[in-house]
């Protein structure tokens, strides 16, 4: 047996329960990195690197997360097409997320 398999069998009816009563269901990729980035860290990295509007819409963009959002930080799930996430949680509590992707050869 795999861990698949034997995570299969375990959520197999399991709901999850809330306002919505949610199955579970296994994801999986293989080889894939996960890496969890500073936020500001980031931020500044990418500003140094874009150059004119690009530059100021970074700003802009890190400006409006820091004042609206906390809890921020950046994930990358990947290892050449990689998923960039943009994750923080407003005043309400509620998350927010911007996605983007990467090619890195």
């Amino acid at each position: 047996m795999s861990i698949e398999t034997d995570i299969k069998a375990a959520i197999k009816g399991l709901v999850y329960i809330s306002e919505t009563d949610a199955k579970f269901r296994l994801v999986t990729s293989k080889n894939q990195r996960i890496e969890v980035r500073n936020f500001a860290e980031w931020f500044a990295r990418e500003t140094a690197n874009a150059e004119g509007m690009r530059r100021q819409k970074f700003i802009e963009l890190r400006r409006l997360m820091e004042e609206n959002l906390s809890g921020l930080h950046v994930v990358r799930i990947g290892d050449i097409q990689i998923d960039i996430f943009i994750v923080g949680t407003d005043r309400n509590g509620e998350v927010v997320s911007i996605k983007t992707k990467a090619v890195d050869t």
